[in-house]
């Protein structure tokens, strides 16, 4: 694919020395694509990578309801459930109101097939602050619907 009509921009270009993981899986992302729309979740050896394992997961695409189950879980959503999160359907290992905004992501990422990314603070109960970043990738196995999301997720709780 020609890298001036590529559509995806990477918002982490040019930033050599990125340690967001979410700048790092859009970077893997862009080069898996191999000129592709979006890469097959089979071009995704990063998932063994030591570095990825903490926050890195996937889920897949189409189980009715818009339910986005976790297939490949990661340290983070493992530990948030208290137990292996695949499986389970990612907005309930979140839960509210985190999950409600993760699933509004997933869904922007499968319907325009472009990688999204979100951040921001949510405030809870006794002044409890959780300041996330989260970024899906789409994955399509057959070039033209998404068919898993490649999750990156990191979050720092402050106050209470």
């Amino acid at each position: 694919m020609d890298s001036e009509a590529d559509p995806v921009i990477d918002p982490c270009l040019g930033l050599e020395v990125e340690h967001r993981a979410s700048c790092r899986a859009m970077h893997f992302w862009h080069q898996a694509r191999q000129g592709r729309d979006m890469p097959r979740l089979a071009d995704l050896g990063v998932i063994e990578a030591p570095e990825f394992r903490h926050n890195l997961f996937v889920v897949a695409v189409g189980n009715g309801g818009g339910r986005f189950l976790i297939r490949r879980s990661c340290a983070l959503l493992d530990g948030l459930c208290h137990a292996a999160a695949p499986g389970r359907p990612l907005a309930d290992v979140l839960g509210l109101p985190l999950g409600a905004l993760v699933l509004e992501c997933c869904n922007n990422a499968a319907l325009a097939r472009r990688p999204f990314l979100s951040a921001d603070v949510l405030t809870l109960p006794e002044d409890i602050e959780i300041r996330y970043r989260i970024a899906f990738l789409p994955l399509s196995d057959g070039g033209t619907k998404v068919d898993h999301l490649l999750g990156v997720i990191s979050f720092r709780m402050n106050g209470g």
